[in-house]
């Protein structure tokens, strides 16, 4: 149960009670926190904004405040605060207000605002607000209300002034006028209320109480209520309960009621009562749906409320931290751990990570666990995702950092500065960051681009899955041209130029019917660890469009003659990918391309072929150059 999983009700009949509804969601019965004698009908409660404070008022007049413990009060309670709002019995308190823990608001059919201090027990100011009389009160903030009255005008008034700093136009009022909902959505900073007309008018706080109205309910309806993240809604004319996000765009959920409801309240972020015109009540939980839990005794009920959205927000962040660092505790002593169990312990720490909202944790958490399993990509894909979103704040630095040092150990030097500089931006001395930026400018792959190069250092074509990943977790497209077989064939006793080789070569090929695409001869800087070397190819790419395989020749001149090395390719540009495609489209192709490849027999062979092919090619042209042809 929620420790802010509480509400509290006021009643009628011939004892009219103060109640407290403790964890309805789990069968809890209620406790009766004060009576009142008869008459004394309860049409008003207000918690303070610490959760320490509970008033009610009454028809009569009078008013009590109880203290809270934990938000929760005793039973048969003793008032810390007593006093008539009035001069006479006649004189019903229908609103109440904490402008402050120690400063209430009480509002009456005078039409008058009085503020009271609770701990010196004496009324330190009064507002005459409404004319006839007022019906609803709610705090803004701290010396800041809002107030509804008989007239039909919303105003709004600073305490420290005791003037209005806002009015509104006239509206209907419902037609339980003592009844009108009013509250306030710290959360999005808009203030609410209820209409006869169906009509919920939205003021936005944050923009001169601009004004909007929504319809919510079909006809009159004066139940309103703001939770921590939702607004509830429920209607006297459509007997309906619905629950609005802030954008009040459409309803989250929406249930019929048997009859007409008064007064709604939440119990927590979870629960809401609902209070029906014949003095019933209603609990109901939010869990992937809207469900009735629990119908209350008849206790004759006139009004509820719950404590503020804010502090329930304040009380479920202390808890949610709380869990959270106990979770990393947790994680933290499993981090290294062998075996399945520990595995599924972590992935199920992660996941509640992310499922209570805290995601930089979960994914410096995977990060870590990738990081003790030296799984690379894995930690990179995580850090990276921790880092963007960090935005520009200083948690972000080690994260930009630690981003960094991966793209370093992955051959990413470009990219590794990239993130140095980041780290800087935010701190401009962080650690090394600048020392190795410099480092990294005369690094053998810094500017190094796909067009003009060949990469012979991914280990007969070991790296390349790897490096597939690597470009996916990056949203780069892998377009290197890939060295993945090696065969150095000896030596021709001949000097040949590969540019007179290019013409024996297509005929050749052309004889034997061979499955190519054109002839040419290439001219590129071959990467092989830290080294570049300048290259010349007579290069064959496969016939099949949908290979990406190669077949290339380097005759490297040895005095008179030459040295034969072969090469298997693999290069994206012969796949036609088009270029819209996104980065993980086009290196999936790439990935489909080159395991085709290496699981095929075929690769082999037509590579053996081609270079018979080349073989002859050569026997044909130093044949001819023998014979000065």
């Amino acid at each position: 149960m929620a420790e802010e999983e509480v509400i509290f009700s006021g009643g009628g009949g011939n004892k009219p009670p103060v109640l407290m509804w403790d964890g309805p969601a789990a069968g809890n019965g209620s406790l009766r926190v004060s009576a009142f004698d008869y008459g004394y009908s309860v049409y008003a409660l207000a918690v303070s904004p610490s959760g320490s404070r509970l008033a009610a008022g009454t028809r009569a007049g009078l008013l009590r405040v109880h203290a809270l413990e934990t938000f929760r009060a005793r039973e048969g309670a003793k008032p810390i605060f007593e006093v008539f709002h009035g001069a006479d019995l006649k004189t019903a308190v229908l609103a109440l207000a904490f402008a402050t823990d120690g400063l209430l608001a009480s509002g009456g059919q005078d039409g008058q605002i009085k503020v009271w201090d609770v701990h010196q027990g004496k009324r330190v100011a009064q507002i005459d607000a409404h004319p006839g009389g007022l019906v609803a009160l709610c705090p803004l903030g701290s010396l800041v209300l809002a107030s509804i009255g008989v007239d039909g005008f919303l105003r709004v008034w600073d305490l420290n002034t005791l003037e209005a700093r806002h009015e509104s136009g006239p509206f209907p009022l419902p037609k339980i006028k003592a009844l009108t909902g009013l509250d306030f959505h710290p959360q999005s900073g808009q203030l609410v209320h209820a209409s006869r007309s169906g009509d919920l008018h939205v003021y936005d706080t944050r923009k001169d109480f601009a004004k909007r109205v929504v319809r919510v309910h079909d006809g009159d309806f004066c139940a309103v209520a703001c939770g921590a993240e939702l607004v509830a809604t429920a209607g006297s004319a459509d007997a309906s309960l619905k629950l609005w996000p802030p954008t009040f765009d459409t309803p989250a959920w929406a249930v019929s009621l048997a009859g007409p409801v008064t007064a709604v309240g939440w119990a927590g972020d979870k629960v809401v009562m609902t209070v029906s015109q014949d003095g019933g009540g209603q609990f109901w939980r939010v869990n992937h749906e809207l469900r009735m839990i629990g119908r209350p005794a008849s206790q004759d009920l006139r009004t509820c409320v719950g404590l503020p959205p804010a502090l329930i927000g304040r009380s479920q962040l202390r808890s949610a931290l709380e869990w959270r660092e106990q979770q990393l505790a947790d994680a933290g002593a499993l981090i290294g751990q062998s075996g399945s169990e520990a595995r599924q312990r972590l992935l199920h720490i992660i996941d509640g990570l992310r499922d209570r909202g805290f995601s930089a944790e979960a994914s410096l958490l995977i990060a870590d666990v990738a990081r003790s399993e030296d799984r690379v990509l894995w930690e990179l894909e995580s850090r990276l995702a921790l880092a963007q979103g960090l935005g520009d704040d200083p948690a972000a630095v080690p994260a930009h950092y630690a981003v960094a040092e991966l793209l370093e150990r992955l051959k990413e030097p470009e990219l590794a500065v990239l993130h140095y500089e980041k780290a800087l931006r935010i701190d401009d001395n962080y650690r090394d960051a600048r020392e190795r930026i410099e480092r990294l400018r005369s690094h053998a792959m810094m500017a190094v681009s796909p067009e003009g190069f060949t990469r012979a250092d991914f280990g007969k074509g070991e790296l390349i899955p790897q490096e597939l990943e690597k470009y996916t977790v990056l949203d780069k497209k892998f377009r290197w041209r890939s060295v993945f077989d090696v065969m150095k064939l000896g030596t021709e006793p001949t000097k040949i130029d590969l540019e007179d080789l290019a013409e024996p070569m297509t005929a050749e090929l052309k004889r034997n019917d061979s499955d190519t695409g054109p002839v040419d001869v290439l001219r590129t800087t071959m990467i092989q660890g830290r080294d570049r070397r300048e290259v010349q190819w007579l290069s064959v790419p496969c016939g099949n469009s949908n290979s990406g395989l190669a077949y290339a020749l380097e005759l490297e001149p040895q005095g008179n003659a030459s040295r034969k090395t072969a090469y298997g390719v693999l290069d994206p540009a012969l796949l036609h990918i088009p270029d819209d495609a996104t980065a993980s489209q086009h290196n999936r192709q790439v990935q489909d391309a080159w395991e085709r490849l290496a699981q095929s027999p075929n690769t082999k062979t037509w590579l053996a072929e081609i270079h018979e092919s080349a073989d002859r090619a050569i026997r044909h042209l130093t044949a001819r150059q023998d014979h000065g042809w």
